[in-house]
């Protein structure tokens, strides 16, 4: 029954100021945001997912709206998923840090490591996973990203579909550039380029894709060898002044000696 009247709740909520919602609306559809089943529900929410995220107040779409794109994410609607996928960035910043890394995340990683299958259907969520990462990727803590994200980025499956590498390729770009998120020259050598690397010589990138492969890759050993080289600068000053100090103690402590003996011998 409750598909067929969902309708008509939808245009009253279209047409309801924010005030009317909350009083008159919400407290009857709470329930409602709880069911999958029948799954047209769950489709038609997501698909004014939007019009919720407007009208409800943060704490509803923390108690009431999260749990249901949770769901969403688990489902094996296909359709489902991308909906979802397409409303966690709006409100990315009104989830706790605990739910998306122990929730969010590893129901994204899921989607994105399903397999290597051929399917195009199948391969589009999991571009779109991808990309909805890319989005939500500034709002998170950069150790959340060390831990979480970047291990999970190399897992992915993939036969060379550019979609797929591009989307990560997307990421990694992101990782290099953002101020909050600036990846050190360590998790560059060491994690990011001995992925990409190989990548440079993938048969099925267009000259385009490939072009922006080879300008990332070229970017990040620059930042490596520069910021290293700086790096060793550094250290040999300090190698040079701890050398001089040495030196200066050194003489010091010859003067000391001297004048020691010169004291003996007037004693004397």
């Amino acid at each position: 029954m409750i598909p067929f009247v969902l309708p008509s709740i939808i245009f009253a909520m279209e047409t309801s100021s924010v005030e009317e919602f909350r009083e008159y609306i919400l407290p009857n559809i709470k329930q409602v945001l709880t069911l999958d089943d029948p799954p047209q529900i769950s489709l038609v929410l997501m698909q004014h997912a939007d019009l919720l995220l407007k009208l409800c107040t943060t704490e509803v779409i923390k108690t009431d709206i999260v749990p249901m794109l949770l769901r969403a994410l688990e489902s094996e609607w296909e359709q489902l998923q991308e909906l979802c996928l397409s409303a966690l960035p709006n409100i990315i910043t009104m989830i706790e840090g605990p739910v998306i890394k122990n929730a969010i995340l590893p129901r994204m990683k899921k989607i994105c490591l399903y397999g290597k299958r051929s399917n195009s259907k199948s391969l589009g969520v999991r571009v779109n996973c991808l990309l909805c990462l890319a989005k939500m990727l500034p709002h998170f803590d950069r150790w959340l990203v060390l831990d979480q994200v970047l291990p999970f980025l190399q897992e992915i499956p993939h036969s060379g579909e550019p979609a797929i590498l591009m989307a990560i390729i997307g990421i990694y770009r992101m990782l290099l550039s953002h101020s909050k998120l600036g990846t050190s020259k360590e998790i560059l050598a060491t994690k990011i380029l001995p992925f990409l690397l190989p990548l440079c010589i993938e048969q099925n990138f267009s000259l385009p894709q490939y072009e922006i492969l080879s300008n990332l890759v070229i970017e990040m050993i620059n930042r490596v060898t520069s910021e290293h080289k700086e790096a060793l600068k550094q250290l040999d000053a300090m190698r040079r002044e701890t050398q001089q100090l040495d030196q200066q103690l050194s003489q010091t402590s010859t003067i000391y000696k001297n004048i020691n003996s010169i004291n003996n011998v007037y004693y004397l």
